[in-house]
């Protein structure tokens, strides 16, 4: 009975209730909220976007934090805006249906609280993103308090950050409630949302106009201001998208009216068959477009096997004929294999190859060659660069009667440690991001116009094909790599100039490997992975087919007229992590081509390659040699019942998890493949394999292009110093992340127990 008078009272005041939810629902615009919601989830989840505010705060960096701040304002600004405008046309195109003032006003005040929320997404992302940096940084002065730390360790004080971050929390909310107190004032909604347009165009637009000029400018302001920018780039392009669909579905739907209407002269029956087969037609033409037959991919031809590089058994007995006196025992020999995850892998791996250079000067004389993946490769690649240029300076020993036996003091970092953390700790986020949205509308092009070629440009084609975010990455690491020049010379001017200071990074890389004058630099390969196949490909200075077991292959293995790569720009496919990043393509001609990307696919530790080049290289060297495989890898796990073990698992009844378990299933396979891989390396070498843990569960690092100054230190810190290297009884640290450079201590004891023979001059007595 209630039910009824409450409906006829509102019957009364003008409308039923059936009527009000309908137009409540007209009303409701998601497109804008479900962008707001996804740019939270970037804000709060992603650990790049974390390590991003905390090198913010750690410097202090005012400037670049309010900048951002503001850019983060526009974004929320342009959401707000824009659904305000949908909103405002759904309520005036239902406004003539009705009279009541009442509702008019609530459902006014309705279509601001939209807005609101939409534009509180990117704030309150950024506020939940805040807590989880506060909370690391808890855990790193958990880390610093929990004892058992090496003396001189990397972790400095951290007694401001915590005040810090509440105070980057404040601002962040004082942005948020500026923002909504001027757009509920603002009456200029639709004009911002044409400017932002405007200004996303224009964004899209410059980085191929002066790619150089944007890859100092995104530097300049920092990887949050880029960030907002492109993602007011990727709502204005999904509101292009939206209006462009809603304009093409009211086609389809007037097509068979129209159809109907201008075929009167034909019988009722056609007219009826005409316009029930359009649907039918265009359903035939888009499967047909998407099962067209494409290229199958060329095999292996053995033209490409027989003109392929050297042969491993050459390069190894010449490479060791240079070191190993005649006569003299067994000569160590390292190969390095270094795990791919972005920046941390990169910086973990520089830190490693160049702690051990710095402080055991013949430590590289027995690296005879690097499996790197990824990150890891990019950070291999840079240390090959700094250290041949430090050598060719003179600030590194250059003969071999000039090196010593034997390490020294780990406590104070030095030259190339510096070096490598300076490259690594620079923000090659930023110019990655500002080039998403050119090479999106790249990829709108074809192919042939793609690769149009206009002189005077550079490389002789247009700016976006010669800058990509693959190539700006590596101009990047070029920029850094120049800035970061002992000598003082930021690559601007002075003798560091030009192509003196980056001849190694942006040689080919076919020349980096052999180098007669420089016989101490290792062999890099770098792994990607063929996207045709799911096989191994590395970019290698000796042909790998002999002995890869059918499942690895050198570049010029598959193809003899392979393309050879600046050293940076071959390691920067090997990290070419899609979505982020582009794939490598190679066009064979006559419309067939071959694609490659992130060799973490195939293996993220770059352990397989290195346990197949192990066992060729043992069975060449025979007696000669002692060799070792020293992994870098968080991928050395005892498997659990718990892993094996379904029915120790929870189950997991949701839709949504069923929707992305052929997500979840790949990366998982992908997971498993790399310890599967380095569990079977620990178990056949035994104590032949060092391994150095890279676990960063211990502390969250980021897997994107920029690190903070924080994760740097926790990386260096857990490479270890074999100072602190004790017995697992006493080890008294509560913190898992100290354990561990504990346990990373007493495996680089072994390294240079290795590297210092009890007698000097012979390797007869060399430790075991």
């Amino acid at each position: 009975m209630s039910l009824r008078l409450l409906r006829a009272r509102r019957m009364r005041r003008g409308m039923p209730w059936d009527r009000v939810f309908r137009y409540l629902s007209d009303t409701f615009y998601v497109t804008p909220i479900l962008i707001g919601i996804a740019s939270a989830c970037l804000f709060a989840f992603v650990p790049q976007m974390q390590e991003i505010y905390l090198a913010l705060i750690e410097s202090q960096d005012i400037a670049r934090g309010g900048v951002g701040l503001l850019a983060v304002g526009l974004f929320a600004a342009l959401l707000h805006a824009w659904n305000h405008v949908e909103v405002t046309r759904r309520i005036d195109r239902i406004y003539p249906e009705h009279a009541d003032i009442h509702f008019d006003r609530r459902i006014f005040r309705l279509r601001d609280i939209y807005c609101a929320i939409a534009a509180s997404f990117p704030f309150i992302g950024i506020l939940l993103g805040l807590a989880q940096v506060y909370r690391h940084v808890l855990d790193a002065e958990r880390l610093l308090d929990s004892g058992g730390l090496p003396q001189g360790h990397a972790l400095g004080s951290l007694s401001d950050l915590p005040d810090l971050v509440i105070a980057s929390g404040g601002a962040t909310a004082l942005m948020w409630v500026a923002v909504l107190a001027f757009m509920l004032r603002s009456a200029s909604h639709a004009a911002l949302v044409r400017f932002c347009s405007a200004f996303a165009l224009a964004l899209a637009i410059v980085p191929v106009l002066a790619p150089e000029t944007t890859l100092d400018a995104t530097r300049l302001v920092g990887p949050l201001v880029t960030t907002a920018l492109v993602l007011i780039e990727i709502a204005v392009l999904v509101r292009v998208v939206v209006i462009g669909l809603t304009s093409f579905l009211w086609l389809l739907r007037a097509l068979p009216s129209w159809a109907l209407l201008s075929t009167g002269w034909l019988p009722s029956g056609v007219r009826y068959a005409v316009v029930a087969a359009l649907p039918l037609l265009a359903f035939v033409f888009l499967v047909r477009g998407i099962v067209a037959e494409r290229p199958g991919t060329p095999p292996l031809r053995a033209a490409a096997l027989e003109h392929a590089t050297a042969d491993l058994e050459t390069s190894f007995k010449t490479w060791l004929h240079q070191r190993k006196p005649v006569g003299s025992g067994r000569y160590p020999v390292f190969i390095v294999a270094a795990q791919g995850g972005g920046i941390y892998a990169a910086s973990s791996a520089g830190a490693f190859l160049a702690t051990m250079q710095d402080h055991c000067p013949a430590f590289a004389r027995h690296v005879f060659a690097i499996s790197a993946v990824s990150g890891g490769a990019v950070g291999a690649s840079l240390f090959t660069a700094a250290f041949a240029e430090s050598k060719a300076s003179g600030r590194a020993p250059k003969a071999a009667e000039d090196v010593e036996p034997g390490c020294g003091d780990f406590v104070e970092p030095r030259e190339l440690t510096k070096r490598l953390r300076t490259i690594t700790q620079a923000d090659h986020i930023s110019p990655v991001l500002a080039f998403l949205m050119p090479d999106f509308i790249r990829g709108l092009f074809p192919a042939n116009m793609a690769s149009m070629r206009v002189p005077g440009t550079p490389g002789d084609g247009l700016p976006f094909v010669a800058m990509g975010r693959d190539a700006i990455l590596e101009r990047s690491f070029v920029e850094s790599f120049m800035a970061s020049d002992p000598s003082g010379n930021d690559g601007k001017g002075g003798p560091c100039d030009g192509q003196d200071c980056i001849a190694r990074l942006a040689a080919p890389y076919s020349t980096i490997w052999p180098d007669a004058a420089n016989p101490d630099l290792p062999a890099l390969l770098l792994n990607a992975t063929w996207v045709e196949t799911g096989y191994r490909v590395a970019f290698s200075p000796f042909d790998l087919h002999s002995f890869g077991g059918g499942t690895l292959y050198s570049f010029r293995d598959v193809d003899a007229k392979a393309p050879d790569p600046s050293l940076i720009g071959a390691a920067v496919i090997s990290a070419r992590f899609p979505v982020l990043m582009p794939p490598f393509v190679f066009e064979l001609g006559g419309g067939q081509r071959l694609t490659f990307v992130d060799g973490g696919y195939a293996d993220a530790s770059a352990t397989a390659t290195a346990l197949q080049l192990y066992e060729e290289v043992k069975r060449i060297g025979g007696d000669d040699v002692d060799v070792y495989l020293i992994a870098l890898t968080d991928k050395l796990k005892a498997l659990t019942p718990k892993d094996v073990e379904p029915a120790g698992l929870e189950p997991v009844r949701s839709w949504i998890y069923d929707t992305i378990s052929p997500l979840t299933t790949l990366l998982s396979v992908r997971d498993l493949q790399s310890r599967k891989a380095v569990t079977e390396a620990s178990k056949a070498l035994g104590d032949r394999m060092i391994v150095v843990q890279l676990d960063h569960r211990a502390f969250p690092l980021p897997l994107g292009w920029k690190l903070s100054e924080l994760s740097s230190d926790i990386i260096r810190l857990t490479i270890g110093n074999p100072a602190v290297c004790t017995e697992p009884g006493t080890v008294k640290a509560s913190d898992e992340g100290v354990r561990m450079a504990i346990r990373n201590s007493c495996e680089l004891k072994r390294i240079v127990a290795l590297l210092t023979p009890r007698i000097i001059g012979s390797w007869e007595l060399s430790p075991d």
